[in-house]
């Protein structure tokens, strides 16, 4: 998680003291971090309420498309993707942005359409927990999927 202090305006006693190019220095800086990081980063800047990343999370799990909790309870179930479905692929965490050592499938939560992009929302489900992930936008952010 980043936190950037936020830094209060100078008396008028103080302004002389200021480095002449550290406006600007901190401008790009928080420039480059909103390019890098996107709007994760721009959310965690801004939010001034922001208490725990186990809060966050508990939030986004609420985020989870009522179609990947389907999906994702199928599969479980049945140890397969539903007919029609594209899924049981391996995916290999390369990024490592999930926890290390799992065997990890990847599932989609539409039903294929020949002809049709298959978009980039999609499942990951560790088969050996049995934990799941949802992904919005093809495998750059994650939300973890709770059984219900």
């Amino acid at each position: 998680m980043l936190y950037i202090p936020v830094v209060k305006e100078r008396s008028p006693q103080s302004a002389g003291s200021a480095r002449p190019g550290a406006p600007v220095a901190a401008a790009c800086f928080l420039g480059l971090l909103l390019v890098l990081f996107g709007p994760a980063a721009q959310a965690t800047l801004c939010d001034p309420l922001h208490h725990s990343r186990q809060e966050s999370l508990r939030k986004l799990s609420q985020e989870v498309p009522d179609a990947a909790r389907r999906v994702f309870n199928y599969v479980i179930e049945h140890g397969r993707a539903p007919a029609g479905y594209a899924g049981g692929r391996l995916w290999q965490n390369r990024e490592r942005r999930l926890p290390r050592g799992a065997d990890y499938r990847e599932y989609d939560i539409h039903p294929k359409v020949r002809g049709v992009n298959r978009g980039a929302e999609r499942i990951i489900i560790d088969r050996g927990s049995g934990r799941g992930w949802y992904t919005p936008d093809h495998y750059r952010s994650f939300i973890r999927i709770d059984r219900r």
